[in-house]
């Protein structure tokens, strides 16, 4: 009688799924898994299973006549991450495979500064279709820094402290330190290289370094990525003065006639220390493309990112940095700084759809006469600080903004943008161009509104311009207000 009623069961587990089993699903780097279990309660559920002998039962996820780990089918009859199994209907016995060979899935890399010889930090992230194992090592070459050390500091999630360097073959090996994860990110600092490049090539490596399988080789993974590095531009001023008249002293590095700040460095002459708010920002988070990802504190500081901004996945930090008495120099008093720095990276990066970030402010350092907005730290523009369309959150101490790229961000107390009213004689005309870029530029735009009010001898010229990468105004609201100021 027992024989008869286990081959009942395992006959209504395999020529009925639909009504006696459920779905199970998990995923790992967008690759679905999907087993067949049944429910945990089940009317002919008389008999114990056997784990191991070929018979796949109710209360099993798979059984491939085993109890061998490590072939996708674990010592409890559980189907193992990385693995697909299926239940041949006539002897319920199961059969799995890798869902795809271990591999590394990609490398990315990025610099805060595009100018060679200068202090630059590179992040890096490495992703794979499988969990590390700890305490491997993880190899990558073709790292362009410079430095003679043995031994150089890394900052990430994953990863020890140090890592060990070898100038000539330009390879940097990383300890792995947390188990069960499949992404590694870390920053580096370092000089940018001597001379202009425009690419690198990296190339990825571990040993016995998949947590599921021990013992199985990963291939070396080899990807040619844009990273390019530049001359600094020649000073137009003498020593390190900077500014259109030369009249003030720079304490960053100087492009042209502008002041760059270096990592750790504010203020308009980059001449004062943030100290980093710990519990305000958030750690580095690997952001998925294809799905709505939201990286705030508990106080709500932070960026939400809908799918489809980015065209890859991306590790994302929010550093909020305090500082009472924000030097915003030739902005003083048209601006006043009002809350914390807020350091969205990678800096530079750039959305195919905006992105929402929240930046925090006290309304008592709002004066009267003015209304809080998000301003960005611009450094190639003069002054740096440059307005956000931004709208203050309901109940809540910040100010939104949505936005085309990261940069430092922060709420200012600022007067209403006033339009100039035209003369009554006014002519007003609209010119937009559009200039195709590169595919390899993921096929933005470039477009340059011009807004002309030119009547009764004198001339009023509005210049916005703007990119699908970075716009000045950024929703279509504001562009109808825009057209309609003209045609009036």
């Amino acid at each position: 009688q027992v024989e008869a009623t286990s081959t009942f069961i395992v006959a209504q587990s395999t020529i009925a799924p639909e009504v006696s089993t459920s779905q199970v699903s998990t995923s790992l780097n967008n690759v679905e898994t999907t087993f067949e279990q049944s429910p945990s309660q089940t009317p002919f559920a008389t008999a114990a299973s056997i784990c191991g002998d070929g018979i796949t039962s109710w209360d099993e996820g798979c059984d491939d006549g085993n109890t061998v780990p490590y072939d996708g089918c674990d010592s409890n009859c559980r189907v193992e991450r990385l693995w697909k199994c299926v239940i041949d209907s006539r002897t319920s016995k199961s059969t799995c495979t890798l869902i795809a060979p271990p591999d590394f899935s990609d490398v990315q890399i990025s610099a805060n500064t595009s100018y060679t010889s200068a202090n630059c930090e590179y992040r890096i992230t490495v992703l794979a279709n499988f969990y590390f194992e700890v305490a491997v090592k993880v190899s990558i070459q073709g790292l362009p820094l410079i430095t003679n050390e043995l031994e150089v500091n890394i900052t990430g999630t994953g990863v020890g402290s140090l890592a060990s360097w070898n100038q000539t073959s330009n390879t940097l090996v990383v300890d792995v330190t947390v188990p069960d994860q499949n992404y590694l990110f870390f920053t580096i600092a370092s000089l940018s290289p001597p001379a202009p490049i425009s690419s690198i090539t990296l190339e990825l490596a571990c040993s016995m370094c998949i947590a599921d399988l021990p013992g199985r080789p990963v291939p070396f993974f080899t990807k040619t990525l844009l990273l390019a590095f530049e001359n600094l531009p020649p000073q137009v001023c003498a020593g390190s003065s900077f500014g259109p008249d030369c009249a003030y002293t720079c304490y960053g590095t100087i492009v042209g006639d502008k002041c760059l700040c270096s990592k750790g460095q504010f203020g308009f002459q980059c001449d004062q220390v943030a100290t980093r708010n710990e519990l305000l920002s958030s750690p580095p988070r690997l952001v998925d493309p294809t799905v709505s990802t939201e990286i705030t504190s508990p106080s709500g500081i932070g960026v939400i990112f809908p799918a489809g901004a980015l065209g890859e996945g991306l590790t994302v930090t929010v550093d909020v940095y305090e500082l009472q008495n924000l030097d915003v120099g030739t902005q003083a008093g048209v601006i006043i700084p009002a809350g914390p720095i807020v350091v969205f990276e990678p800096s530079g990066i750039q959305f195919d759809k905006p992105v929402t970030i929240f930046t925090p402010y006290n309304p008592s350092r709002i004066p009267a006469g003015k209304q809080p907005f998000i301003f960005y730290n611009n450094e190639l523009a003069f002054p740096p600080w440059e307005r956000q369309e931004s709208e203050i959150v309901s109940g809540k101490n910040l100010t939104s903004a949505a936005v085309f790229h990261f940069s430092g961000y922060m709420t200012m107390g600022a007067e209403l943008p006033v339009i100039p009213s035209p003369a009554p004689n006014a002519t007003a005309f609209i010119t937009v161009t559009s200039t195709p870029l590169p595919a390899a530029e993921n096929k933005r735009s470039n477009i340059r509104l011009i807004l002309g009010l030119i009547g009764g001898g004198v001339g009023v010229l509005i210049t916005i311009s703007a990119s699908l990468s970075a716009y000045r105004f950024t929703r279509k609201k504001r562009l109808a207000t825009l057209e309609e100021t003209a045609n009036e």
